[in-house]
């Protein structure tokens, strides 16, 4: 038994309690620590975001996970390569919450096509370059769509596909191109 009231008369002493008080407050008050603002962006929602767009664009974003546009070679425009360029608006977390055509291939299954693709896609999330912070931006994308290999045992041209290449930003899928569609390496 005088074991038990000596481990709790020194568990209350490392505690800084007092065995003596009748209230058991601490035996000293400890300082208050100084606590450093945190800053942080406001979050936005999507919707708020479209209402109010930023007004930066990035040049160029690391691409997270590429799409490419799904369309039939019988929609390309006399049978060559269609170009279409989009834009996209990449919110703080780096998905695509807008898009829009900018320059368009003539052809609105093909426009449509591309903006499904980029609607997509998911983007490395743009750092302001003063605060340092994830910022929600404007990003264009150039999609080059051209017609399909067929298979040997496939020669028909209804059958929806995969293709074309884009090269707007460096990412796993390829090489960056500019504004212009020329090669940035």
């Amino acid at each position: 038994m005088n074991l038990k009231l000596l481990f709790v008369a020194l568990s209350l002493a490392s505690c800084g309690l007092s065995h003596a008080d009748d209230n058991l407050a601490p035996a000293s008050t400890p300082a208050t620590p100084k606590m450093r603002p945190i800053y942080a962006a406001p979050v936005l929602n999507n919707q708020a975001l479209k209402a109010s767009p930023p007004t930066q664009t990035a040049d160029h974003l690391d691409i997270l996970r590429d799409e490419t546009p799904v369309y039939r070679n019988d929609q390309l425009p006399g049978g060559g390569p269609a170009k279409v360029v989009v834009k996209a608006l990449v919110n703080e977390a780096g998905d695509v919450v807008d898009t829009a055509i900018v320059t368009s291939s003539g052809v609105t299954a093909l426009d449509q096509a591309a903006r499904e693709a980029l609607s997509k896609c998911r983007y490395l999330p743009y750092q302001d370059p003063i605060t340092h912070l994830n910022a929600a931006v404007w990003t264009t994308r150039i999609y080059t769509l051209s017609a399909h290999k067929e298979a040997a045992s496939d020669k028909s041209s209804d059958t929806p596909r995969r293709g074309g290449g884009h090269r707007g930003g460096r990412g796993m899928m390829g090489a960056a191109t500019n504004a212009l569609g020329n090669s940035a390496s």
